[in-house]
C-alpha cells in the first residue's frame, strides 16, 4: 500500500479515493477529449488553470487553493470532487443478503476469489486443516492490496457477503458446550467464548438478563473482501475475536489513546459526510486507509489473525478489516 494515498470508502460497497490530475485536455477511456474546465467551482474564476483539478468523475474544475482542506501539489491518482463523493455513496450501504448453508456461501466465496483475484489464483494449492478443505491460494499481500484498490476506486461496484453478529445460541457455538458436550474438558474451559465472561471477577455475573453479543457470542461467516469497519465498542469495553478455521482475517487497530485523533482525522478527511451524518462513525459503514491515518499522525498496527487465533482489542480503540476469503470466528 502507498501511504501517501488518501483512500474512503463510505457504505460497505461505495468507494472512494483522494488524488488528482492537473487541468488540461485529457483523453477519456473513449478517447474523447475532455475539454478544460471554464471555471473553478468553488470561486467561480477561470484563472491559474495550471493550480486547477479535473473531478475524474464530473470533468468539473477545483483549484486546489480553493478546496479545504486545500492541496498543495498534483496527486498522483484519480480525484473526486466531494460532489461526486456524496452523490455514489447514497447508492450504498449494507443490505440483507441470501440465506446459505456453510456449503453454499464456501461455493459463493470460492467462485468469487477465482474469478475476481484471477491473475494471481493458483488453483494447485491444497490447505487442510481444521475446518473445510481449500482449493487454490491468493497470496495475502496481493489480497490485502487489491482491496485497498477497491477502496480507492469511487465508482467499481464489488458485492460481497458477510454472515455477520449471528447470534451462537440460535446457529450455535463453534465451541464445545456443557449442554452438548458435556464431558468434552474445553466446554469448561476459561477461554471458551461461553465461558469467559463468567469468570469470577467478571461484572456479567451481576447482570441477569442475557446481552447478546458480550454474555452470548456472536458468529462471523466471511467471505473474500467482507468487511467490518471502523468502530469501537459498546461502552469502551474489550472484545475478543477467535477464528476457528478458514482463510485469513486482517485486522487494522487504533490504540484507545488516539482515539480523539482517529476522529478528528476522519472528519478532516470527509467534513461533508460528517456535516450530513454527525453519528457517521457509529455507522460501522466508512473505511479511511491506514495510510491516511498515519498522515495525520495517528497510530495505526495491522495484524493477521488465522485459524487458531485470538484477537483482543481494549478499551476505546478503534479497529477494522476484511475477510481474505472463507472463514468462521466467533467473538
Amino acid at each position: 500500500d502507498d501511504e501517501d494515498d488518501e483512500d474512503i470508502n463510505n457504505g460497505g460497497g461505495g468507494t472512494y479515493g483522494v488524488s488528482a490530475r492537473a487541468s488540461g485536455s485529457r483523453t477519456t477511456s473513449k478517447d474523447s477529449i475532455a475539454p478544460i474546465p471554464e471555471r473553478c467551482e468553488i470561486c467561480k474564476h477561470s484563472e491559474n488553470d495550471d493550480k486547477m483539478l479535473i473531478c475524474d468523475g464530473c470533468n468539473h474544475g477545483y483549484h486546489m487553493y480553493c478546496l479545504r482542506p486545500l492541496l498543495t501539489t498534483i496527486p498522483t491518482n484519480d480525484w473526486y470532487c466531494d460532489v461526486c463523493i456524496l452523490g455514489a455513496g447514497a447508492d450504498f450501504g449494507f443490505e440483507d443478503g441470501a440465506e446459505h448453508t456453510l456449503e453454499s456461501f464456501k461455493k459463493k466465496n470460492d467462485e468469487f476469489k477465482r474469478t475476481f483475484l484471477a491473475p494471481y489464483y493458483d488453483d494447485s494449492v491444497i490447505r487442510r486443516g481444521v475446518g473445510p478443505a481449500h482449493w487454490g491460494h491468493v497470496p495475502e499481500e496481493k489480497v490485502e492490496e487489491e482491496f485497498w484498490r477497491l477502496v480507492a476506486s469511487p465508482f467499481e461496484d464489488v458485492e460481497v457477503e458477510y454472515g455477520a453478529d449471528l447470534h451462537s445460541a440460535q446457529h450455535g457455538s463453534g465451541f464445545p458446550t456443557i449442554e452438548r458436550d458435556p464431558t468434552d474438558p474445553y466446554a469448561v474451559h476459561p477461554w471458551n467464548l461461553n465461558v469467559l465472561p463468567f469468570q469470577p471477577q467478571s461484572l456479567f455475573n451481576h447482570i441477569k438478563q442475557d446481552i447478546s453479543g458480550m454474555k452470548t457470542p456472536w458468529i462471523y461467516v466471511g467471505m473474500c473482501f467482507s468487511t467490518f469497519c471502523w468502530h469501537n465498542e459498546d461502552h469502551y469495553t474489550y472484545s475478543v475475536n477467535y477464528m476457528h478455521w478458514g482463510d485469513t482475517k486482517t485486522w487494522y487497530g487504533v490504540p484507545g489513546r488516539h482515539a480523539t485523533q482517529f476522529e478528528d482525522a476522519m472528519r478532516a478527511a470527509v467534513p461533508d459526510l460528517f456535516k450530513d451524518q454527525p453519528d457517521l462513525l457509529f455507522q460501522l459503514v466508512t473505511m479511511l486507509s491506514p495510510g491516511a491515518l498515519v498522515a495525520r499522525n495517528v497510530d495505526v498496527v495491522s495484524c493477521d489473525q488465522r485459524a487458531g487465533e485470538f484477537v483482543i482489542t481494549f478499551p476505546q480503540s478503534y479497529h477494522a478489516g476484511f475477510n481474505q476469503g472463507f472463514n468462521f470466528n466467533e467473538a
